[in-house]
């Protein structure tokens, strides 16, 4: 899925607490209803006075600023360029890169708009094309490769050259879960006698059929993402390029940071990560959690399944 908030969030707590009011009334219930253009508009209105006004040295809102929250926004919505064409970008960015801040100053927010229509539309598109290239098994005899820093490559010109792209990220996380299960199927033949391992297409179908179950997780995911959630990234992009350590939480967000700083979290207690090929890793033990006090669960453990009791395990690859 795409990752958000790498950065600790160190937001003075006036801004925490009129934003957690301001937003209370919209977004307090289980479902948050759309915010609508003027509730948007005021948001960010509030956001940046809260910033020129609280912020120890607040930065300049010029060109300079434009060009962070833009590039910040394509990097966030899509890091992988897996979405977007290069028409796309080349279009937004001849229109808006230098052009956010005057929108800022006058309250529009016609770049956000303009991008999230498309990405939804983009997503769309995407979504059809792995259930259709994890039906054909994939041939590891070819001497292919794969670039994984998403800032190194460049967008791709049409949907031919997408859905390649996206066939030669699947055939790598197809190769990687091919990989995990050969070596667990070389130990059952070592550990038990008479077992007979399963063939390299038996394998290699079982590895396209958790890819496919990792890729409908990932789009459940992105399509749980609403406009809110979507406004609230672009929100943080706008105070991510006021400094790094600045972050706009909304009230779900907020109540998490303030769970988490009072030790009063609900869970297991660790933040967990999921890597480029679905698998989650565990990236801290928060101090004085269940984890924490249970002593098992480490740093960079990688958690294959969950169970409660004695209940079959649930495979949580690309949740």
């Amino acid at each position: 899925m795409l990752e958000f908030m790498k950065n600790k969030i160190l937001i003075p707590s006036f801004i925490l607490l009129v934003l957690g009011i301001f937003f209370s009334f919209r977004y307090g219930g289980n479902k948050a209803k759309p915010a609508t253009v003027e509730e948007q508009t005021v948001i960010m209105q509030t956001l940046m006075d809260l910033l020129s006004e609280g912020h120890y040295s607040p930065r300049p809102i010029d060109d300079s600023f434009s060009a962070s929250v833009f590039d910040r926004t394509f990097e966030g919505f899509d890091y992988d360029k897996r979405f977007f064409l290069k028409e796309d970008y080349e279009s937004l960015k001849a229109k808006y890169k230098y052009t956010i801040d005057d929108q800022i100053k006058s309250s529009s927010l016609e770049f956000f708009n303009e991008i999230n229509d498309l990405f939804v539309k983009r997503i769309a598109e995407a979504e059809k094309f792995y259930p259709e290239l994890l039906k054909r098994p994939y041939n590891f005899e070819l001497k292919d490769s794969i670039l994984l820093d998403g800032k190194k490559v460049d967008y791709v010109n049409n949907s031919k050259e997408l859905k390649d792209r996206w066939n030669q990220s699947l055939k790598y996380r197809v190769l990687i879960k091919y990989a995990d299960l050969k070596k667990a199927e070389d130990k059952k033949v070592k550990d038990t006698v008479g077992y007979k391992a399963k063939s390299f297409a038996a394998l290699e179908k079982e590895a396209r059929e958790s890819i496919l179950k990792v890729q409908d997780r990932y789009f459940k995911r992105l399509n749980k993402l609403n406009d809110n959630d979507r406004f609230a990234m672009y929100m943080n992009n706008i105070t991510a390029s006021e400094d790094p350590h600045t972050n706009y939480m909304p009230p779900k967000d907020k109540k998490r940071f303030e769970e988490m700083m009072s030790g009063s979290f609900i869970g297991i207690g660790a933040s967990l990560q999921q890597m480029d090929d679905g698998k989650i890793k565990v990236s801290s033990i928060i101090t004085g959690s269940p984890s924490w006090k249970q002593g098992k669960l480490k740093e960079e453990d990688v958690i294959n399944s969950v169970a409660q009791g004695e209940a079959t395990p649930v495979d949580v690859e690309g949740m």
